[in-house]
């Protein structure tokens, strides 16, 4: 894998093969997520993963979580709230 191949999320923001890679593999990873809970993206991920990243990052985490969910490549669904963002989710 080309760690460095740009992956695009929308029409103005992509990130690199290597984020997208140890963002899945955080949320992949976290124990600690239970069905019938809400969660934003930085609890999806855990506290030592989202520390690590900067604010852009963040931003970015948060749109590739999203993107991920739409497409159906993480089991969670949207859960809609009072506002729309942060955006939560729950495990199917």
């Amino acid at each position: 894998m080309n760690k460095n191949k740009l992956i695009p999320l929308n029409s103005r923001l992509s990130i690199t093969a290597d984020f997208f890679y140890r963002l899945y593999m955080a949320i992949e990873d976290n124990k600690s997520l239970v069905k019938d809970a809400k969660y934003c993206a930085k609890k999806m991920c855990g506290k030592a993963f989202w520390n690590e990243l900067s604010i852009g990052e963040r931003k970015q985490a948060g749109i590739c979580i999203s993107q991920l969910v739409r497409y159906k490549l993480l089991n969670f669904d949207d859960v809609k709230g009072k506002h729309e963002y942060p955006k939560h989710y729950q495990l199917k």
